[in-house]
């Protein structure tokens, strides 16, 4: 079952009252390697004042690896029971063998001011198996002033695999004048999927006026897979007024393969009123293949009242690979009040077989009060097998009281193994849990 059907499942239970059943679900979900769902109903109990019902689902779910249920559990204690009852449960679930509970043992001891119990519990959890700890121990020692011990420990975690310690390492580098040193450690960080010291490097020597050096190192990372030190650099050129220069940089990383460069200047140029200057970059962009600016064309042809033209760029990008190109043109539609436009677009991209459009239309028409025509564009896509359609529907059943419909929609979603919860359109006001399901809201909204 797709998480977000599980987690209604649980919840309906849970609302209308059978708290047994919604339990019986969160375990067999946690069972099957899922136990976040234990920490989903666990805050449901927090909410409704059941916090010794909350509390000993957390701890299942942290014995069952759910790291974040440790996060709540330790809200929880602390709100309920002061900071040293936390601890005491805390070192009892360390003890019980799940060692991300020393880490927040070690958060604990570090607010407390006591640098040196922190240290010795994040030592016990990179003994575990925790490799983070040890880039966190790092940072302890720079706290205190000792660079040569938190670059040793940095380099233990990034031998363990820690691509974060290799950022930090970098930015040690840099600090201590060894220019070479640093750039090879920050391009290392963006090759293992942290460009967070590349994008550093780069903005102090673009700063420092070193163009040449910013520019090769932005472009040697995103020639290994990490885009956003080129990403800031484009942005810097543009910010400071040296449009030539943000101009040659594009050009040259759409040389080198990066058409999205183009297509990223466009959009600064045309969130700056250079709508001209953005369809010729976005033009350029599609030209080397560029689906992202095939949807910004669309969107551009849109504002000039080109919908014909619109319509078929969305569909060009659709075919290049952007099938989010076809939502956004018809939710763009939506949100400047052209309500029938929006549909007649939808019913159009739905015949070509997607149908998340009308999906999405419909749950902002929900979310605008207009139930009525959320549920004929809903009933149309659930009809037409879009499973996110059918979760919606169901929402708008159970709303309305007739839970037993809603659970079957629920269900038939679940069975399409394919409900991914309307992602893109950030339906999920608190935001989503690490399996994509949505986050409830947690204690602050007691």
């Amino acid at each position: 079952m797709r998480a977000l059907v599980v987690l209604r499942m649980v919840q309906l239970r849970e609302k209308s009252g059978d708290g047994e059943t919604a339990e019986a679900l969160a375990r067999e979900a946690a069972a099957d390697g899922s136990p976040y769902y234990l920490t989903s109903l666990a805050k449901a109990r927090a909410r409704a004042g059941d916090r010794k019902g909350a509390e000993a689902l957390l701890l299942e779910a942290s014995a069952a690896g759910d790291f974040d249920s440790l996060t709540f559990l330790l809200d929880l204690w602390e709100r309920g029971e002061g900071p040293d009852r936390a601890e005491t449960l805390l070192r009892e679930v360390a003890d019980a063998g799940n060692a991300d509970a020393l880490i927040h043992l070690a958060s604990l001891r570090e607010r407390a001011g006591d640098l040196e119990a922190a240290e010795a519990f994040l030592r016990e959890a990179a003994d575990a198996g925790r490799t983070h700890a040890l880039l966190r121990l790092s940072y302890l020692r720079l706290e205190v002033g000792n660079h040569e011990g938190a670059e040793s420990l940095a380099h233990k975690a990034a031998a363990a695999g820690d691509s974060m310690a290799l950022s930090l390492l970098a930015e040690l580098r840099e600090a201590a004048g060894d220019c070479e040193g640093a750039e090879a450690l920050a391009r290392e960080a963006a090759a293992a999927g942290d460009s967070t010291a590349a994008s550093r490097v780069v903005e102090r020597r673009e700063n420092a006026g070193h163009h040449e050096e910013a520019e090769t190192l932005a472009l040697r990372t995103a020639n290994a897979g990490s885009t956003e030190a080129l990403d800031l650099l484009l942005e810097l050129r543009e910010e400071a007024g040296d449009r030539e220069g943000a101009e040659s940089l594009a050009f040259r990383a759409a040389g080198a393969g990066h058409a999205w460069a183009l297509h990223l200047l466009a959009e600064i140029r045309h969130a700056e009123g250079d709508h001209r200057g953005a369809e010729l970059l976005a033009r350029e962009a599609a030209d080397a293949n560029d689906p992202f600016a095939l949807a910004m064309l669309a969107q551009i042809r849109e504002d000039a009242g080109d919908c014909e033209g619109a319509e078929r760029l969305a569909f060009r990008a659709a075919g290049a690979g952007n099938v989010l190109a076809l939502p956004r043109l018809g939710l763009q539609r939506e949100r400047s009040g052209n309500h029938e436009g929006a549909d007649a677009f939808a019913r159009k991209v739905s015949d070509a077989g997607y149908t998340m459009l009308l999906a999405s239309l419909a749950q902002l028409r929900a979310q605008a009060g207009d139930r009525e025509s959320a549920e004929i564009l809903a009933h149309e896509a659930a009809s037409a097998g879009d499973p996110d359609a059918m979760v919606l529907l169901g929402e708008l059943w159970e709303e309305a009281g007739n839970h037993e419909r809603a659970e079957a929609l629920f269900g038939a979603a679940a069975n399409t193994g394919e409900a991914k919860s309307l992602r893109p359109f950030a339906r999920w006001p608190h935001g989503l849990d690490p399996d994509g399901s949505p986050t409830l809201p947690w204690f602050g909204d007691l």
